[in-house]
């Protein structure tokens, strides 16, 4: 899209704007919010009486799934309008109606003080909504307790196996959004990232499934919202340390500041690892033994690592409809890890050979990052929203590897070196508009900018004293740009007093200019994409709701795919990125029975979807040079069917339980004439319980098993866990001492896998630490007043990684 089709669709989005906030609509609406998170309040009563007769009830009506509400007058005077809600306590206003008049409502929980000990209404943590699924840890006091992997456990869709390793509704490719903004945090090590972030500082968690054509094409599974708690005025902090035997530590603080119009949150957190050890054998095994019958690369590896990471936000509330906001991030660290190994080699001839060698690799990845937003709600409906949003994202990614392998008549030295940086600027304008019967029209448009550079060179020599040589085809600078402009459209309507529907799609195109510049060569791609998304809410009572749906979905690779960089430690055994990758489409059908039973949401989904061009990893054999190729293709055709429930209950006062499972079989095939192909069932299964046994002391239990995903040549193996962690609050509920157990029964685990291509049978064996005892110390500080309203910023939920 050009740059005057932008301004006139930007100047047609404010003319648009002003004209509907200057309209009268007669009547009195407003939203519903919850007084110390600030989220809606949906199921609301809502009674309207005349002032003159405050006994004889007017209007009546229930907040919708959004907490807001609307009453259209029938003729003017003053009113009083009577909020309430089972766990919270009744709010009482009046109004003027004779004009058209918002009024928002913030309700504060149903509390009793007995002496120092406050008793709060109880009520589900887990809430739903009709796009998202809402975990609301103030409403489960024992995940203050725990980190965000661990509330991740119990919340629904979301499933972590025994190495953390995180998927949602059954996909590893997803989005987590901090405050609902995208961040760099969580791209590398998003696992290592959560352990950080205590359930102290966080508000909510929500679930998005299905996301609306606002959000951007890509993030297959959905996203994960992760809601700092920064809306309180006054000021409050959390300061957190742990530690295990496993040699990591993550570390979290976070501060926030309210006063006046001015609001300051900051974050800064990270985690260490020492020399964390792990064993492994790879016996690759040619199915014809041309060049050698088979190759056993077997040693240990240990790591030490850094990773830390910031997050300064200032909003000013410029008057009442409009706020400034300003970002920035800073992440990233070092790592050093360091692998010793034996490399055993049987000959076609039946001669053999045995090498040794010696790998320390080096890695620097610090990101940065600067935002800002300009937000200006409806003066007459604050449902109506525009806004405009900045951010700049720069990332730098160095590696450096030296590699010394020891053979029985010579030696040889290789050193790897990949210089890459990012650099990638995102404008979005956006415009929501609510009309009457429960109606919302959204469009926006959006531009991202992207510019990457790798800088890559693979020396070697034979000796210790000689200079290093470049390797013939081992250096070359790839120099990449990415053009995305998308525009988008999105409209709900009530079809009948059950049956709401959610439809919309977004345009896209894409531009990518790719240059070689050494060897000359040239990636160019220019293509369009239309993501149409449809979504029916189906509310067969109050407490029970169906939502079927369907979109597309597209995922573009990250330069980190792109990159055609040849790791050439192992020169039998290449890793490379691929240029030439293209973007996958998923197709995605959805059906999610929601039922709330004595404040227990109960989850069932069944899932279908698609696709005719995955990003897969592919793997080739040469059997006359014995060299085994692996990068990153198009080559998948895939289906997948799965069904999943979810459900929390409260068994009893001190005891509640969290169950989630999903259950998947997939099938993939090869679309390059290979004739390869896969096909197998995956899952997971996770219980946790929390238990309180007095006011100060919290047990939570948490168990399960996961089975990988099959993929195009490979299998992985199960796995099981489980762990106990108790928490004591002392000081005033001021500090809280964290004492964890894992996986009591082993020391360390050992998984088997296997890649198999017509070629070759590559077997991996690794083992690695398994039993855990940790410890850590949380401590809250503060004093806080009143809930202030906070506004989101831009994400960009594109690109795929694996």
């Amino acid at each position: 899209m050009r740059p005057k089709l932008y301004r006139k669709v930007l100047l047609t989005f404010i003319f648009t704007a002003l004209f509907f906030a200057a309209q009268s609509q007669g009547t009195i609406q407003g939203t519903l919010k919850d007084s110390a998170t600030g989220a809606p309040i949906p199921g609301a009563n809502i009674t309207l009486a005349k002032s003159t007769e405050p006994g004889k009830i007017s209007y009546k009506l229930i907040s919708a799934d959004n907490g807001s509400y609307k009453i259209s007058l029938k003729e003017a005077g003053k009113y009083i309008v009577i909020a309430r809600h089972v766990n919270y306590k009744p709010v009482k206003k009046e109004v003027d109606g004779t004009s058209n008049t918002t009024l928002d409502m913030v309700l504060a929980r149903a509390v009793t003080t007995l002496g120092d000990v406050k008793v709060e209404s109880k009520k589900s943590p887990i809430e739903q909504q009709d796009d998202k699924i809402i975990y609301n840890l103030d409403n489960d006091p024992a995940s203050k307790t725990e980190n965000a992997i661990d509330i991740l456990r119990k919340t629904p869709l979301v499933s972590v196996d025994g190495n953390d390793n995180i998927q949602l509704n059954g996909q590893g490719n997803y989005k987590i959004l901090l405050n609902g903004r995208e961040t760099s945090l969580f791209a590398a090590n998003p696992a290592a990232a959560l352990k950080s972030f205590t359930g102290a500082t966080i508000s909510r968690i929500e679930i998005i499934t299905n996301p609306s054509a606002k959000y951007d094409a890509e993030g297959i599974g959905g996203l994960i919202n992760i809601v700092i708690k920064k809306k309180l005025a006054g000021y409050n902090g959390v300061i957190s340390v742990r530690g295990n035997t496993n040699r990591t530590m993550p570390f979290n603080a976070n501060f926030s500041l309210k006063t006046g119009k001015l609001t300051v949150s900051l974050l800064y957190g990270g985690f260490l690892s020492f020399d964390q050890r792990s064993d492994a054998l790879v016996r690759t095994e040619p199915r014809t033994a041309t060049f050698y019958q088979y190759r056993d690369n077997q040693g240990f590896g240990t790591n030490r690592n850094f990773n830390n990471f910031g997050n300064m936000e200032i909003a000013y509330d410029i008057d009442s409809l409009t706020t400034a906001v300003v970002y920035g991030n800073v992440s990233g660290g070092t790592g050093r890890n360091h692998r010793e190994h034996t490399l055993y080699t049987l000959f076609a001839n039946g001669s053999s050979e045995t090498a040794t060698g010696i790998v320390d690799t080096r890695n620097e990845f610090p990101t940065s990052s600067i935002g800002s937003d300009l937000v200006r709600k409806g003066k007459r409906n604050k449902q109506n929203e525009f806004s405009l949003r900045f951010l700049g994202d720069f990332n730098t990614a160095n590696t450096e590897q030296e590699s010394s392998q020891f053979f029985p008549s010579y030696q040889r030295y290789i050193w790897n070196q990949s210089l890459a940086y990012s650099r990638q600027f995102t404008f979005q304008a956006d415009y929501a508009y609510a009309m009457k019967g429960n109606r919302r029209l959204e469009v926006g448009v959006k531009k991202i900018v992207r510019y990457a550079e790798s800088d890559f060179t693979v020396k070697y020599k034979f000796n210790t004293s000689d200079n290093y040589t470049i390797d013939p085809g081992g250096e070359d600078i790839f120099r990449y740009n990415q053009e995305v402009a998308g525009v988008y459209a999105s409209y709900q309507m009530n079809l009948s007093k059950k049956i709401q529907l959610r439809t919309g799609a977004r345009y896209e195109h894409t531009m990518i200019d790719g240059d070689f510049i050494t060897s000359k060569s040239i990636v160019k791609q220019d293509y369009s994409s239309v993501i149409p998304n449809v979504q029916a809410t189906v509310k067969m009572s109050p407490k029970w709701n169906i939502i079927a749906s369907y979109t597309k979905r597209l995922e573009r690779p990250f330069i980190q795919s792109l990159n055609p960089f040849v790791n050439k430690t192992d020169t039998l055994n290449l890793q490379f990125g691929n240029p030439q990758l293209a973007p996958q489409i998923l197709h995605i059908f959805s059906m999610q029975h929601r039922v709330t039973v004595l404040k227990t949401l109960v989850n069932i989904g069944v899932f279908y979807q698609f696709s005719d061009d995955k990003i897969t990893s592919f793997t080739s054999f040469d059997p006359s040079t014995g060299i085994t190729s692996s990068t990153q293709m198009n080559v998948g055709k895939e289906k997948q069917l799965s069904t999943t429930l979810n459900f929390n209950a409260k068994i009893n006062k001190k005891l509640s339980a969290f169950f989630n499972l999903g259950a998947r079989y997939i099938d993939i095939r090869s679309n390059n004439g290979t004739g390869q192909g896969n096909s197998g069932w995956a899952g997971n299964l996770n219980l946790t319980t929390t238990y309180t046994a007095t006011k100060k002391i919290n047990l939570t239990m948490f168990s399960g098993g996961f089975i990988p995903p099959v993929s195009l040549q490979g299998k992985f193996p199960a796995n099981y866990f489980y762990g106990v962690n108790a928490a004591v609050k002392f000081f005033k509920d001021k500090f809280i001492l964290n004492i964890n157990a894992q996986n009591l029964h082993k020391e360390n685990f050992e998984y088997k896998s296997a890649v198999t291509t017509p070629g070759v049978i590559n077997r991996t064996t690794m083992i690695n630490p398994w039993r855990n005892f940790g410890l850590g110390i949380t401590w809250n500080f503060g004093k806080l007043k009143e809930v202030v309203s906070k506004k989101k910023g831009i994400n960009n939920d594109d690109g795929v990684s694996n």
